[in-house]
């Protein structure tokens, strides 16, 4: 090639080579406000010199690539922490609105409505027999219990909204799925002939958007093509496949290429779908457990009293308001299907029939064996006592009911049964759910128990060391002159025993079976069960057999007992959730119901606290991450002005290259002739 060939060769190459940096800068110009576009950059080489009159003189300039300025670890870090961050943000999102379900602040608040509640057994008291206080009382019981289910339905449809959610994410996850396996074949093609950089930018904003619903991994091919997968492995997109997530309404579903289907909830951690499946399956569960848990206290510790004691009237009818599922499986166990099984004890409580004149008919003490008695075996028992008394089990639940004008009520139940059939309750119901007030008293508020039948012979309460399986019951009346203790010794092989009275002298042995009186002041024992020697009881007896089974429209020792419960500590549980395991549970001894109630809003307004604290550190890890990619590459207005410079001046000078090396041709031509 000739000198002057070689200039004009050189010139053209230089025109056509800036020409095309010049393309790029617009290019980046251009979409300095495009979001998810890297920063594009002409790399330009020299060409491979050529020899000419025995040297090798440089053949000029050419455009060797068009490259991306990112960098593929920060690209990682920007995903993951976008995963991290919507997650939090969703979380923080749904907390707030569990606050604001739980705001203390309100009227209605469940602090308020427990104040109204308290306030209202006071109140009755203070009047025991006022219809005033007994129709506000159920009111108050009714808004207590209101507030309850509202609650619950609350976190509920909190829930709902919450799977609405997760369904519509997946959608919109598969669509992003679709849309990346298409762009892989499309680099694949167009990378036959160069890099598709707007392509691979494209394809990372839509990895982008994936990973603001769950947490990725990508892998790319020599080819160009890339691969989504979930952080467990689970595959998304290979090349143009797609493997897409279902909803079950429960689970989220990936779908192999096998054609089968794998439950993944409980391995996605991040992005949008791992806050909703949080939310939804540890912290939603979490408070409604503990409000179950408030719930099932509050209604335990009022039935227990409440059910021992009396209202304005005895009972012509009543039905329990628990069921159970196993009517011949004993009472203290889950075959039973109680919702409070595990609350009965062995133990016992009393039955007291009335004649038509109100005067006492009878009174019976009814053991229960909270491992062997059945429901069917009490309903045998109580039908048993009195001809003007039956007792049925229907639907699971224990009907009593008397004839002949004879009226019933109960007293001095140490084996919880009552409370936990149902019978003669204030509330019925087992969770936040189901709490609700008695239909008996919400029928008629004369059977709010606000009094106690007058006992004057208390339990056989044994002492701390006994080691018996036995159950003593009482009866009376006492008709003693003046308040005594009576102590009973199990002798012998434990099937004897002795007694005395007020620290006297030890009776002989007595054999056990049958019933027993103990002098001649009224007191009777019988023993149900066996006993072992050297085992020892104490009864405790009042003077007042004048009044003994009476009960009186004044009495309010036990509305004072509801009441009381305010103060009174108990052993509650506060439950912990994780997605996959199974809940578990911490006793929180000693604690009231007000006491349990602060700590669970208090713990909703720390666990929001703590998301948002957490949210707003990796919002500020996803910023300066983003900074950093920015940096690299983000398109520059100053610096792609100055390339614009530098590129249109070697242009011009190209251009002028050309038109000397023109001048020097014609030159030479002319020279000729």
């Amino acid at each position: 090639m000739s000198g002057i060939g070689l200039v004009l060769n050189v010139a053209k190459d230089a025109l056509l080579t800036q020409q095309y940096a010049l393309d790029v800068v617009s290019h980046n110009i251009s979409n300095v406000g495009t979001e998810g576009y890297s920063r594009q950059s002409p790399v330009l080489e020299a060409k491979l010199s050529a020899p000419y009159g025995g040297f090798n003189f440089g053949r000029g300039v050419e455009l060797c690539d068009i490259i991306r300025n990112t960098n593929d670890f920060i690209e990682k870090r920007l995903h993951d922490g976008q995963s991290d961050l919507m997650a939090m943000s969703e979380k923080n999102t749904y907390m707030d609105v569990i606050e604001a379900i739980f705001n203390e602040s309100m009227g209605q608040s469940l602090s308020n409505q427990f104040t109204d509640f308290w306030n209202a057994w006071n109140d009755l008291a203070n009047n025991p027999s006022g219809s005033p206080e007994r129709n506000l009382l159920s009111e108050n019981g009714v808004l207590l219990s209101q507030s309850f289910n509202d609650l619950n339905n609350d976190l509920t449809k909190l829930g709902q909204e919450i799977d609405n959610s997760i369904r519509a994410g997946v959608d919109e996850v598969n669509q992003l799925l679709t849309q990346v396996a298409d762009i892989n074949q499309q680099i694949l093609i167009l990378e036959t002939t160069g890099k598709a950089n707007d392509l691979r930018d494209k394809r990372n904003t839509l990895v982008s958007k994936l990973s603001e619903y769950l947490d990725l991994n990508t892998y790319e091919y020599d080819d160009g093509n890339l691969t989504v997968t979930t952080k467990k492995g689970y595959i998304l997109v290979s090349r143009a496949d797609v493997y897409p997530l279902g909803f079950d309404g429960n689970d989220v579903i990936w779908h192999s290429s096998v054609s089968s289907e794998v439950t993944i909830t409980d391995t996605i951690q991040g992005g949008k779908l791992g806050g909703w499946l949080d939310m939804r399956d540890e912290i939603i569960p979490k408070y409604k457990a503990d409000l179950d848990e408030l719930a099932k206290g509050t209604i335990w510790e009022i039935n227990k009293i409440h059910s021992q004691g009396v209202g304005l009237s005895a009972f012509t009818t009543v039905t329990g308001t628990s069921s159970a599922t196993g009517s011949d499986e004993a009472m203290g166990t889950s075959g039973s299907g109680l919702d409070f099984y595990d609350k009965i004890t062995d133990g016992s409580f009393k039955l007291w029939i009335y004649d038509d004149t109100g005067g006492v008919a009878s009174t019976t003490s009814i053991p229960i064996f909270s491992d062997t008695t059945t429901l069917d075996d009490l309903a045998t028992t109580i039908g048993g006592i009195d001809a003007n008394l039956a007792a049925t089990v229907t639907d699971g639940k224990l009907q009593i009911t008397a004839s002949n004008d004879s009226t019933f009520s109960f007293s001095d139940d140490s084996s919880n049964v009552l409370a936990a059939l149902g019978l003669n309750t204030f509330f019925k119901g087992s969770s936040a759910v189901e709490i609700a007030v008695n239909d008996k008293i919400i029928a008629d508020k004369d059977y709010i128990a606000a009094a106690k039948i007058n006992n004057n012979v208390g339990p056989a309460v044994g002492d701390s060391g006994n080691s018996s399986e036995g159950i003593i019951t009482t009866g009376g009346p006492y008709t003693g002159t003046g308040d005594a203790t009576y102590e009973i010794k199990i002798t012998t092989d434990g099937s004897t025993f002795q007694w005395r009275k007020d620290g006297g002298d030890w009776s002989p042995d007595i054999v056990m079976a049958g019933s027993h009186a103990l002098g001649g002041d009224g007191v009777e024992v019988t023993f149900n069960g066996s006993f072992d020697a050297d085992d020892s009881y104490t009864i405790n007896v009042l003077e007042s057999a004048d009044t003994y089974g009476d009960f009186a429209a004044g009495d309010n020792r036990n509305s004072l007992a509801v009441a009381d419960l305010q103060y009174q500590g108990m052993t509650m549980k506060r439950w912990s959730y994780t997605r996959g395991g199974d809940p578990t549970s911490q006793d929180v001894a000693d604690t009231t119901i007000e006491d349990y109630l602060h700590m669970f809003v208090s713990s909703i307004g720390i666990e929001s606290k703590s998301i948002g604290r957490e949210m707003e550190y990796k919002h500020t890890l996803q910023d300066n991450i983003s900074q950093m990619r920015d940096n690299i590459s983000s398109v520059s207005l100053d610096e792609e002005m100055a390339n614009l410079i530098r590129y249109q001046h070697a242009y011009v000078a190209a251009a002028k290259l050309i038109s000397v090396a023109e001048e020097m041709l014609d030159t030479l031509i002319n020279s000729t002739h």
